[in-house]
């Protein structure tokens, strides 16, 4: 009984102000949360342009991180990425590559935070 009473002290003293403040609770967490910088890893397939792939020793994929809002990397078609890499001035050999930000083609929104491996490495016959 001394529960009921407290619940009802609870619940009926100012019940409009507690349904406006949990309203406005739940819009700023929602607003909020989404705009929150975080992080996602994804495997990103390497591409090669201006160079016969058959002539290339290469890994698959690359494992990248992004930083971003949450609400961009959770649309982000990770299958739609790709590292596109100019083959034009590769020499017979090894090659190491530098991993830059545009050859991503990643929303303005996001940044790519670190790769793996760190040295990619290329070999060309």
């Amino acid at each position: 009984m001394q529960i009921l009473r407290m619940l009802k002290s609870l619940l009926g003293n100012n019940l409009i102000y507690k349904s406006i403040a949990l309203i406005l609770g739940i819009s700023f967490w929602i607003v909020w949360g989404e705009s929150v910088s975080t992080q996602r890893s994804v495997n990103v397939p390497l591409t090669f342009y201006n160079i016969d792939r058959s002539r290339l020793s290469a890994p698959e994929t690359i494992r990248l991180s992004l930083s971003g809002k949450r609400i961009d990397l959770n649309n982000l078609d990770s299958n739609q990425l790709a590292l596109h890499i100019d083959g034009e001035n590769f020499v017979p050999g090894e090659n190491l590559i530098n991993i830059q930000h545009q050859q991503l083609l990643l929303p303005n929104s996001m940044r790519m935070v670190y790769y793996e491996p760190s040295n990619l490495v290329i070999h060309v016959r």
